[in-house]
């Protein structure tokens, strides 16, 4: 929301979503439409106490925040490269173990590219994924280009 406030996202942008999971999951209730009317205060409630990791991207996209999602979720995905202006959510899970039969390379360089070029960033460490210290020396690594 903040990011909509202060002209770094405009509705209805692209949202890259990098993650061992979809995060596609229907929240229990969704906000009214018109986040043009809606205070920071209520967002804040909102996105604090009914949605999860797990189901945040659905209402993202029914109050227009962003009008479509590419899931970079597998290898083939590693594959598309994101050719419109986009927000890019990036959670490090994609680096988990379970995640190894996709090159850390490929991962890596794809990731680093995405950087580059987003308009805005958002990353989570995923705690119950990854291991802190991986995921934070990871992040470091990301960002040294």
């Amino acid at each position: 929301m903040c990011a909509l406030e202060l002209g770094k996202l405009n509705f209805e942008e692209t949202l890259v979503h990098i993650d061992q999971h979809t995060d596609m999951r229907e929240p229990q209730k969704y906000l009214d439409n018109n986040l043009g009317e809606v205070s920071l205060d209520r967002v804040f409630q909102y996105t604090n106490k009914i949605l999860n990791v797990g189901n945040f991207i659905r209402p993202a996209l029914t109050s227009n925040i962003f009008k479509e999602v590419i899931m970079i979720t597998n290898q083939e995905d590693f594959e598309r490269t994101p050719n419109v202006p986009y927000a890019l959510d990036l959670d490090m899970d994609i680096f988990s173990p379970e995640m190894n039969y996709i090159s850390h390379n490929i991962k890596f360089n794809f990731i680093q590219s995405c950087l580059q070029s987003a308009k805005i960033i958002t990353i989570a460490t995923s705690p119950y994924f990854i291991k802190q210290n991986l995921a934070i020396f990871l992040i470091k690594e990301l960002f040294d280009f």
